[in-house]
């Protein structure tokens, strides 16, 4: 088939940020894929809101630019910026007023490049707007030729390439205009090498900060941290000397780095990130907000929303004295509130102020679909203020993008037949909001997709004895009487603590345009049913989760929605935990499916050695690994020795007996019992599923057929030598969906 159906449903834009510029006017992020140039391409776009319209700019191109960040006083824009390619590339801070730049640094020699992560990257003016706080990666000063240079350091993992070392620097320029010129770049040394901080923000005192500080695990490993909540990790106020800035500023040398002090205000059995503070009126303490999951165990689960005041630079903060202001919920049913799972971090500006009634706004996970949540920062109190769909709408996805920390709310919606829309939500001073769109993708489309789009019903089936599975259903609903239905396409999701969404996903939906029927399974351990079912799969990966996916295919075929028996036209897609399932399910049900893609599958689980998420194993097998006692406890300097704190019993190597256990519940160790054709999609640069993994499934494969006398032309790999687990380059993603389109349609 043509790739041109693919092409055209990439290249919609995918709004990934946005801000109020003033009461009237949004800057609206977007990212963009480019197969002429086979790259991804950041864009922005000015949305003008007028009393009776809605007028918006062309998309313009930003390529240089790392992060943005309005102030809260929205004087001032904070720009993070990278010119040149490769090894030449050049970095800049610079500080804008509207159309004219104020302030710019180069800072390529200072340190390396910025992060624009969502675990450890930050953009924050102070509260006088007089200093912007970033993170950028500390420059290796130690010449090529000393051993030094070659000492072992280790990165974040997958999604971090180079990536090893963040420290915080505090960029301070001249608003007085008496000193055009004098811009200053300092970095904060907390003297504790082996705690990397991020997400720092500014209190109202510039003398504090808060962040969230990473540690590494028994044994000085650093594991991955992308997509996982569990990491030895905390909420820490960083302290300066009173005035150190204003001192540093005036100065007649300027230092290149001010020591500060340390304090952890989060316990060593929870991973906290994300720290927040809240708006303060008048004279009164300040609230900090932090999210927190336990550490250990499910790489990700529900979230718990804490809060604790904070009384200015002269008092002690009382680390004890946090508040939970969302906890945990076990169970859910029947659309209840099931607990709090907001991504990584929260919107940059996550506040709205109504009737002097303080409240937060997030989105998160409830069973297949993202919902916008209201939170009210004094009693906790949730509303879920997602439009409930009438007879015929589509079910959406939301996602918040960021308030003008007043009335008004910036999300996006996206459903597999409505692509992304921006939607604005304002609030009445009863808390009520009324919501408006403001910006389609639909109208940019070819006339022939939304047509085609509206000839696919999408649907959430519940299986009726094994709560909470719940299904994404998208099919066909032009068939002619008699016609048999359209082949079926199987996709459980990675993870496994992760969640098939409710969204437009340009490889589902182009797979549906191609004529398959999709299923997508929430089977047990993904997240928005609530803690007890990300919780139930721990020890019994390998069963129940495939159990689930096994089930709700057969349940779908009871009720009609797709086929089971007969000439097999039923076929699965996955990657990573999602390719783990599909390789049980080619090996205990090989007459059931006609072929399979696995992308960056996990396929041989004791072979861990080159994973950045090795703790995984250990997690998802119900056994302690040690992580989160290796975490400074709360109260803590920075400072206490790891030898003094307690320990797990395991030291996270691998024994015979583990390593059995693990064997028996691979796909590896059941390979000659598949019969299906088995199409591999690996990326050569994959830090979290070796690629070692699918080239040894590939060749057992092979040798299991020509030792069963059967030929073996239905088993092929694609390696992608550059790609990393998620095969999202653009050139990786759009061949990968060529080549299974095809694989699955020569079978169907």
């Amino acid at each position: 088939m043509s790739s041109a159906l693919y092409e055209r449903l990439a290249e919609i834009p995918v709004p990934l940020s946005g801000f109020f510029v003033d009461r009237d006017v949004i800057q609206l992020n977007s990212s963009i894929q480019d197969f002429t140039k086979n790259a991804r391409r950041s864009v922005s776009k000015s949305i003008f809101l007028t009393s009776d319209t809605v007028l918006t700019s062309p998309n313009q191109e930003i390529a240089d630019i790392v992060l943005s960040k309005l102030s809260k006083s929205g004087v001032y824009r904070a720009i993070l910026k990278e010119t040149g390619s490769d090894d030449k590339k050049k970095r800049f801070v610079e500080v804008w007023s509207r159309e004219k730049i104020l302030a710019s640094k180069e800072v390529t020699d200072l340190h390396g490049v910025f992060y624009n992560d969502d675990h450890l990257s930050t953009l924050s003016f102070s509260i006088s707007d007089h200093a912007v706080v970033y993170v950028a990666e500390e420059k290796n000063e130690t010449p090529k030729d000393m051993p030094e240079y070659f000492r072992y350091s280790q990165s974040f993992g997958e999604g971090f390439p180079g990536k090893k070392r963040p420290a915080i620097f505090v960029f301070l320029w001249d608003q007085t205009g008496f000193e055009p010129g004098k811009n200053v770049v300092i970095r904060l040394v907390a003297n504790t090498p082996d705690i990397f901080f991020g997400q720092a923000l500014f209190s109202s005192n510039s003398d504090v900060l808060f962040a969230t500080g990473y540690e590494h695990s028994l044994g000085g490993r650093l594991l991955g941290l992308r997509g996982c909540l569990n990491k030895p990790s905390g909420i820490w106020q960083i302290t300066l000397e009173k005035d150190a800035l204003s001192k540093a500023w005036a100065a007649e040398i300027t230092p290149s780095s001010i020591d500060c002090k340390l304090l952890k205000l989060t316990p060593s059995n929870l991973s906290a990130r994300s720290p927040r503070l809240v708006p303060s009126e008048g004279s009164g303490p300040e609230r900090l907000l932090w999210l927190a999951c336990p550490s250990g165990g499910a790489f990700a689960s529900t979230s718990r929303l804490y809060s604790l005041k904070y009384n200015g630079f002269e008092a002690s903060l009382s680390h004890g004295n946090a508040e939970v202001l969302v906890d945990v919920v076990d169970d859910s049913k029947d659309g209840a509130f099931p607990g709090f799972y907001p991504d990584v971090a929260l919107p940059n500006s996550p506040f709205l102020r109504i009737r002097d009634h303080d409240y937060l706004i997030s989105h998160s996970t409830l069973a297949s679909c993202n919902v916008v949540l209201l939170i009210s920062l004094v009693d906790g109190m949730v509303k879920n203020l997602t439009p409930t769909n009438s007879e015929g709408s589509p079910l959406c996805s939301w996602f918040v993008l960021n308030t003008d920390g007043e009335r008004r709310v910036l999300c996006t919606r996206t459903s597999p037949t409505v692509p992304f829309e921006v939607v604005l939500g304002e609030f009445d001073d009863s808390a009520n909001v009324s919501w408006k769109i403001l910006q389609s993708s639909v109208p940019d489309l070819p006339a022939e997709i939304p047509i085609q789009l509206s000839q696919l019903k999408v649907s959430t089936v519940r299986h009726p004895e094994r709560h909470p599975l719940e299904t994404i259903v998208i099919q066909h609903t032009n068939l002619k009487a008699g016609e048999p239905k359209p082949p079926h396409i199987i996709m459980p999701h990675g993870g496994p603590h992760f969640t098939s969404l409710v969204g437009f996903n340009p490889t589902t939906v182009a797979f549906a345009l191609a004529g398959f029927d999709i299923s997508l399974p929430n089977y047990t351990g993904s997240l928005g049913f609530g803690e007890a079912h990300v919780q139930a799969l721990l020890g019994k990966c390998g069963t129940l989760d495939v159990e689930d996916c096994m089930e709700s295919f057969r349940h779908l075929a009871r009720i009609g929605v797709a086929q089971e028996g007969g000439n097999s036209r039923v076929f699965l897609f996955g990657g990573s935990h999602g390719g783990f399932i599909i390789g049980h399910l080619l090996a205990r049900y090989p007459e059931t499916f006609a072929a399979a893609c696995l992308r960056n599958p996990l396929l041989s689980l004791g072979e861990f050695g080159s994973t950045d998420l090795r703790d995984w194993f250990w997690g998802e097998s119900k056994r302690e690994y040690p992580l989160g006692l290796s975490s400074s406890p709360a109260g803590s300097d920075g400072l206490t020795p790891q030898a003094n704190r307690s320990k797990p019993n395991d030291i996270g190597i691998m024994t015979p007996t583990f390593f059995e256990s693990l064997y028996k519940s691979s796909p590896s160790a059941h390979i000659e019992k598949v019969k299906a054709a088995v199409l591999l999609c690996v990326g050569g640069s994959d830090r979290r599923a070796s690629p070692t993994q699918s080239i040894d499934y590939y060749h057992a494969l092979k040798a299991a057929r020509a030792k069963a006398s059967l030929p073996d032309d239905d088993v092929e790999m694609l390696l992608f030598p550059e790609d990393g687990h998620g095969l999202e380059g653009v050139e990786a993603s759009k061949i990968s969906w060529v080549r299974t389109v095809e694989w699955f349609k020569s079978r169907a």
